[in-house]
């Protein structure tokens, strides 16, 4: 690469560390399902036996984020957490498992200020939280818009029966199922009962769970409604579901949300099917459209859908070694002048894998190392050049990481800057009365050449020269007359690498 010296300082770039440790907890995952899994969420269970993270985990879990063993940061859900209790139930979303295959998945706790992918709606396939002032209409459409009321800090209620369905529609495949879960509070129940969650085009396609006053009931497609026994209590929390699984079969269920005690529930026995293709969800209104408008209140705090295959083939994980990733984060602290935008980036060796990128226009800078080996530091801007730098890292906790000094002086490949860029011919000083260009680490060996013109872009002077380092224009034309003051174009070439145009100005 050729490069011109430029004017222009980037202030000292300097290295300091910052105090703090966090760590790594290693899972294996199993699809035990013989089929291939993409994007699919699996529950992870932590329990008390895993006292590192109960120890050093913030105490609301903000700190927590997912990695699979390609580096891939992956979207995560907290679906309980029990600080005190030290249990927690955590979805996360793996990107692809083939059928019976087995990867590493890796918790990361411990420390703040890296991306945060707690996220429902990326999570799942579906997810409304209701945090909105009105209804989201890309996620519902109401049939009576009236009779639904968001609290604006996460809940939805019914005051008067009637129906709202997902926009988004949605089908079991050969792979996996699907299921529809919703956290929900009965307050009032109609007096003929509410759908608490279900799927439905029709009153002859459909699945769904009815809370009712005296029994809860499930529907299915043109059958009655069946009672599966004693009503899910009211004023708390619960946890209700439909389990649709890729053979048809399917699970009905109402749950304690806090205990996870059982209140209702029903599994269908082959050949009693159900299969789910391009339904919407439903809540509120009766899956047989009878019974519309009774007063209620019924309140919705989320809704969810996320993949599931047969009860005794969910990914199975496995927990493996914990270990502290680093004694002391490494932080760089750049101060630039005079040139804005310069990216910062930390690779690790053989790999193109980048671990973190951000401006570096003064601030702080903390790359996330979460293995030992040799890592680059680089820093880059259009037009510019800057010598990268190494580090090592070792994470043995007992000494700062130690990151090398980087080069304060950038030099610039796409200005060409000539030294000074108003001269006079005329004058007597030598340093004056030319234009010179000054070309650095030009490995090919090419000549120079400068071609002049004038402000239309008629040819004025052609200089060559046997230098490959410097040439310069003294501001005569080919005939070796003085040309008058004004603006001047010029290219500037060596070999087939490097080329520029500019202007001078020259004064007479």
């Amino acid at each position: 690469m050729k490069k011109i010296t430029f004017l222009v300082i980037l202030g000292s770039l300097l290295f300091c560390s910052r105090a703090g440790a966090y760590y790594k907890q290693v899972f294996t995952v199993t699809n035990n399902s013989g089929y291939p899994l993409t994007q699919y969420q699996t529950a992870v269970t932590i329990t008390p036996s895993l006292t590192s993270f109960w120890a050093n985990v913030s105490s609301d879990g903000s700190d927590i984020r997912f990695r699979d063993q390609n580096a891939n940061d992956l979207p995560c859900f907290i679906d309980k957490w029990n600080y005190a209790g030290s249990i927690a139930v955590i979805y996360v979303k793996l990107i692809s498992l083939g059928s019976s295959a087995s990867a590493e998945l890796d918790l990361f706790y411990g420390s703040s200020g890296y991306p945060n992918l707690i996220s429902g709606a990326r999570t799942f396939d579906f997810y409304d939280d209701f945090t909105s002032a009105t209804l989201n209409n890309n996620l519902w459409s109401a049939a009576v818009p009236a009779n639904w009321k968001l609290s604006g800090t996460g809940t939805l209620t019914c005051t008067g029966t009637s129906r709202v369905t997902s926009v988004p529609v949605f089908s079991t495949t050969s792979s996996y199922g699907l299921v529809f879960e919703t956290k929900a509070r009965t307050i009032t129940i109609p007096a003929n009962g509410m759908t608490l969650i279900g799927c439905h085009l029709s009153t002859i396609n459909t699945i769904s769970y009815l809370n009712n006053p005296a029994l809860d009931y499930r529907k299915v497609d043109s059958a009655a409604y069946v009672s599966m026994g004693s009503t899910a209590t009211t004023n708390i929390d619960l946890l209700a579901g439909i389990i649709c699984r890729r053979d048809g079969t399917y699970t009905i269920y109402s749950q304690n949300y806090s205990t996870g005690s059982t209140f209702n529930i029903f599994s269908s026995i082959y050949p009693a099917v159900k299969s789910v293709s391009n339904m919407p969800i439903m809540i509120g209104q009766r899956a047989d459209d009878t019974y519309v408008g009774q007063s209620c209140s019924v309140v919705w705090d989320w809704i969810r859908v996320r993949k599931t295959v047969s009860t005794d083939a969910e990914p199975s994980l496995v927990a493996g070694a914990v270990s502290q990733i680093m004694g002391v984060s490494g932080q760089i602290a750049s101060y630039s002048t005079g040139i804005e935008g310069v990216q910062i980036s930390v690779t690790k060796a053989s790999s193109s894998y980048t671990y973190s990128t951000q401006s570096g226009v003064g601030g702080n800078y903390r790359p996330f190392f979460d293995s030992a080996g040799v890592f680059t530091v680089n820093f880059s801007k259009a037009g510019y050049y800057f010598i990268p730098a190494s580090l090592t890292v070792n994470f043995d906790n007992t000494a700062d990481i130690v990151l090398p000094a980087v080069q304060a002086f950038p030099v610039i490949t796409e200005a060409l800057k000539q030294s000074v860029n108003v001269f006079t011919p005329l004058s007597s000083d030598a340093r004056y009365n030319n234009i010179k260009f000054t070309v650095t680490d030009n490995a090919a060996g090419d000549l120079l050449e400068l071609k002049v013109f004038n402000s239309s872009g008629g040819y004025i002077r052609d200089v060559t020269t046997g230098s490959t380092t410097e040439i310069s224009w003294d501001g005569r034309d080919n005939l070796g007359n003085v040309l008058p003051g004004g603006i001047y174009l010029y290219k500037l070439t060596a070999g087939t690498a490097l080329k520029k145009k500019g202007i001078v100005t020259l004064i007479k």
